[in-house]
């Protein structure tokens, strides 16, 4: 288990041996100014695991390889405070092709993430707050799970709306969908995934929650298939 703190640029480390027993065995300490937020996994074999976060306030995802020995031990869950082993692999920027770091006090903050269940695409949604005729991006990533640096940048997508603060794939296969929750312009638009190259293709529906109004942000904040 994996907990980001945002304000100590550190993610602690669990492992849950049962319901009961819970200890923290790692502390990845990132650099300052980074604002962890979300983290998703994607396991690779019995033995790795890749662990991707998402950074609101540099606009970063971090890939880290996770590896330990999976053997039990008289019945006993593996002991990963001494086997794993967490290796960063990349860094890359969630607003362009490169793997740059914002300043804290950036107009951006990067916000949910997510992986195709084939595993072949990433997503990352970006919240600008500064411009309300700017409508918001997703980032779309390729995935090769078994290269040194897994992930290489494709493009922004829109929300077309304003500070999605979170969004959601599809539980299908093929993850045919992509749903948005746009909190500020108080609505959710369904894209349409093409599973081929990764994008989102176009709207094939929205709905909306009510007006516009930039002093409450009472809009959508999650968005959850069911």
């Amino acid at each position: 288990m994996a907990v980001p703190d945002r304000g100590a640029d550190r993610v602690y480390m669990y492992q849950v041996r049962d319901a009961k027993h819970v200890e923290q065995i790692r502390t990845v300490t990132l650099l300052p100014g980074t604002g962890p937020r979300h983290i998703v996994f994607s396991q690779v074999s019995k033995e790795k695991t890749l662990m991707f976060l998402v950074s609101e306030l540099d606009n970063t995802v971090n890939v880290f390889s996770l590896e330990s020995d999976t053997v039990s031990h008289h019945g006993k869950q593996p002991d990963l405070n001494r086997t794993l082993r967490i290796t960063h692999l990349q860094r890359a920027s969630t607003l362009d092709d490169s793997s740059k770091r914002t300043k804290p006090n950036n107009v951006d903050l990067a916000s949910e993430l997510s992986v195709s269940h084939d595993k072949r695409f990433l997503y990352v949604s970006n919240r600008n707050t500064e411009s309300v005729d700017k409508v918001d991006t997703i980032a779309v990533y390729s995935l090769d799970e078994y290269s040194k640096k897994p992930l290489q940048f494709l493009g922004l997508n829109s929300t077309y709306g304003k500070i999605p603060r979170h969004f959601s794939l599809s539980p299908d296969a093929r993850n045919e969908f992509l749903a948005v929750a746009n909190q500020v312009t108080n609505d959710l638009f369904i894209l349409k995934r093409d599973f081929r190259t990764g994008f989102l293709d176009g709207i094939v529906g929205n709905y909306s929650f009510g007006k516009l109004d930039l002093t409450t942000r009472v809009g959508p904040m999650a968005v959850i298939w069911d």
